[in-house]
């Protein structure tokens, strides 16, 4: 089955940059800016180049790619200690 290229993009991240991504959603909500040369800031750049679209729906829509990527990798916790506890 082939994906989308969204899909791709977003299944394409590694564990590292994925974690990164996940904690700067939850810092940077808190203060309400995406700071400049984060993960989150890099995946809506690339998303906004497959799209050709710039809106505000964009930054939503990476971070819920995002999210999703993180609970469908790491839905069973066992296979990643780091997030057990």
């Amino acid at each position: 089955m082939n994906k989308n290229k969204i899909t791709e993009l977003f299944s394409s991240i590694s564990n590292e940059e994925l974690k990164q991504a996940i904690k700067e959603i939850k810092e940077d909500g808190e203060i309400g800016i995406i700071r400049f040369g984060g993960v989150v800031r890099k995946y809506t750049e690339l998303t906004i180049k497959i799209t050709g679209d710039f809106t505000s729906l964009i930054l939503f829509m990476t971070e819920i790619n995002l999210l999703r990527e993180a609970a469908y990798r790491w839905i069973d916790t066992r296979d990643f200690p780091e997030f057990n506890g």
